[in-house]
């Protein structure tokens, strides 16, 4: 494998394959001036050393196959899903009930006792005059179902509405898949640099013929990726209010390559030319950090109430779907308000996510979980150069830059270690697709007591893929971390 060419010391020049194998003051294996992560460690037993390459070949070959199950369910959920009432998309049935039961479960008759209890039960809702049913049980003491919930309001008035982008909730695929791709890119880099750990000295440098063709197909994929979320934070930002939600975890990529800049191959491209490798690094983590402060943008337009806003909705009290004013009079129901009164009540088309019996995790925590995880190791670095700071008195050959590099394995190396947690939600993600091949398609309701209407949230029972709306569009965001 490729090194530098030389070491340039003073006036001498040591030429390639001179200088042993060591370590630097800091804690970092050197190899002829090529440098490499501190994890995993160079093994001279070559049984120790072929653990390794099996771990790091296991996970890699785990993610790419539960990328390859996940990618084949995707295609079957958009190919063979069932068109529940056999309505276009663009009808005005559709607008009705979505990709829902609804309109099976609203013309069954409901038991006046029970009916009784649910509305009761669905009107301990924070925000006056409103109830939401939000899984697929009613939690009061008969335990009834979605469908003998939605049968105890055949007599309310079904508000027709088309879907926003923003009524796309984050779900356990959208989150596992966005994850995929950039572990994938990592895993692969760690196997590259394993390779030239214990590679032959003696070969000369090359340049950017150090970094391999298959890894541009990576970079690649991380630009169009990089691009895109930006792309898609600017609509967000553009129109707060109705755009998709970008994936808060897109800062990963720059600040990946960030720390790829300091390990071989990418830093042997750059040859001697120290200057322009530390200002391509500084450009990845500047690029970094303003993309996280974007992300905090991002979870604040999607999550108000965790600042102000009452509820816990999407963008509430903004709404997730546009009221069709001209069909409300058509639609089944009766109502004490007319057509635009029902359409200027926000609350009734804001959604509050839907809890599905079978689903095995929440996508909303499992994400914000992912993004403080990757936050706090990204800075636990310098929080061990501050605390260097502080025991340098205790011990003088301790200093923070020696610290900060020493705690630092690089990114690639942490992205590494946390593709275990993308293998065990892999695993998770795969029970949850086999379980929503036999689901049954019931979403978020909204009721207005007040004026006796209803509204139908679209079902996430297959994860959003069967709904036409710019399904392709969001299919490929899908999988680009964006």
């Amino acid at each position: 494998m490729p090194r530098l060419a030389n070491l340039r010391t003073g006036s001498t020049d040591y030429e390639y394959g001179q200088l042993p194998y060591n370590h630097t003051a800091d804690g970092e294996r050197d190899v002829a001036n090529c440098k490499f992560p501190s994890i995993p460690k160079k093994m001279n037993e070559k049984r120790k050393r072929n653990a390794i390459w099996g771990i790091i070949g296991t996970a890699f070959f785990l993610i790419v196959s539960f990328t390859g199950v996940a990618i084949a369910f995707t295609v079957v959920f958009a190919v063979k899903s069932p068109n529940v009432g056999g309505y276009r998309s663009d009808s005005p049935e559709y607008a009705l009930y979505k990709n829902t039961r609804f309109e099976e479960c609203y013309s069954a008759p409901g038991s006046t006792t029970n009916c009784t209890a649910m509305r009761i039960a669905l009107n301990s809702s924070t925000i006056a005059g409103f109830g939401y049913l939000r899984s697929s049980a009613v939690f009061n003491e008969n335990s009834s179902d979605w469908c003998e919930a939605v049968s105890c309001f055949n007599d309310y008035k079904v508000v027709p509405s088309t879907p926003r982008d923003s009524a796309m909730w984050p779900t356990l695929l959208t989150s596992w898949a966005a994850c995929a791709g950039f572990l994938v890119g990592s895993l692969f880099q760690l196997l590259l640099q394993q390779k030239a750990l214990y590679s032959p000295r003696n070969k000369p440098c090359k340049g950017l013929g150090d970094v391999h063709w298959y890894s541009w197909l990576f970079i690649g994929y991380d630009l169009v990726s990089f691009t895109w979320w930006w792309v898609s934070f600017g609509k967000l930002a553009a129109a707060p209010k109705s755009a998709a939600t970008p994936f808060i975890v897109g800062w990963v990529i720059p600040w990946k390559y960030a720390g790829l800049f300091r390990y071989h191959p990418f830093s042997c491209a750059f040859g001697t030319n120290r200057r322009g490798k530390n200002v391509a690094r500084g450009i990845f983590y500047i690029l970094a950090v303003i993309q996280w402060i974007a992300s905090w943008y991002v979870i604040h337009i999607n999550l108000p109430s965790l600042t102000t806003a009452p509820g816990w909705g999407l963008r509430a009290p903004n709404p997730s779907y546009d009221c069709v004013q001209s069909q409300v009079d058509a639609a089944p129901g009766t109502s004490t308000c007319s057509a635009t009164q029902i359409c200027s009540r926000n609350w009734l088309f804001v959604d509050f996510g839907f809890h599905l019996l079978y689903r095995n995790a929440d996508p909303l925590i499992a994400i914000g979980l992912i993004f403080l995880a990757l936050t706090l190791l990204a800075l636990s670095p310098l929080a061990m150069m501050v605390l260097a700071c502080f025991l340098r008195d205790k011990s003088p050959s301790l200093s923070p830059r020696s610290t900060l590099r020493w705690a630092d394995p690089g990114p690639i190396a942490v992205l590494s270690l946390l593709s275990v947690f993308e293998i065990i939600t892999g695993c998770i993600l795969v029970v949850d697709m086999v379980k929503r091949l036999n689901g049954t398609p019931d979403a978020t309701l909204a009721f207005d007591w007040e004026c006796q209407a209803i509204h139908v949230a679209l079902s996430p029972w297959k994860y959003y893929i069967d709904v036409e709306y710019e399904r392709g569009w969001r299919l490929t965001k899908l999988w680009f971390n964006s």
